[in-house]
């Protein structure tokens, strides 16, 4: 029985890890457009990250051995990190930047069933869209 879940976790993974290097490949054909309230959430969770590092006790684990500074500044450096990595690996790059860019969309050339941005795929007939 085990084997079959971890047959379904491997395959779980790797759909996972397929789609990631999509939306990431997506993400760099927009030029690394975020909107803006990724950026701010990205601030609060720079500022979570920067308060768990004030009110850290002196006898904390993370400050005794010669890595310090450097476990301080990956403890806040992980927030606003965690923020983005969640926004554009679940697609919400994606569908923000079809909503901002709503009025570059165009109907599509083969079946005029759907609009597409030029350059991508349509989602009735499957052709890429010249720009």
């Amino acid at each position: 029985m085990w084997d079959w879940l971890a047959a379904a976790q491997a395959i779980h993974i790797a759909l996972v890890v397929l789609t990631a290097v999509g939306l990431v490949g997506f993400w760099a054909r927009t030029r690394f457009w975020l909107p803006r309230y990724v950026h701010y959430l990205a601030g609060l969770g720079l500022a979570v990250g920067l308060a768990c590092l004030a009110f850290m006790p002196p006898t904390a684990p993370i400050n005794r051995g010669s890595w310090g500074g450097i476990k301080k500044a990956l403890l806040v450096l992980i927030m606003p990190a965690l923020v983005y990595v969640v926004f554009i690996l679940y697609g919400g790059q994606k569908a923000a930047y079809e909503a901002a860019h709503r009025n570059d969309l165009v109907l599509c050339p083969y079946c005029r069933k759907a609009e597409v941005l030029p350059g991508s795929q349509c989602h009735s007939c499957g052709q890429t869209v010249g720009s």
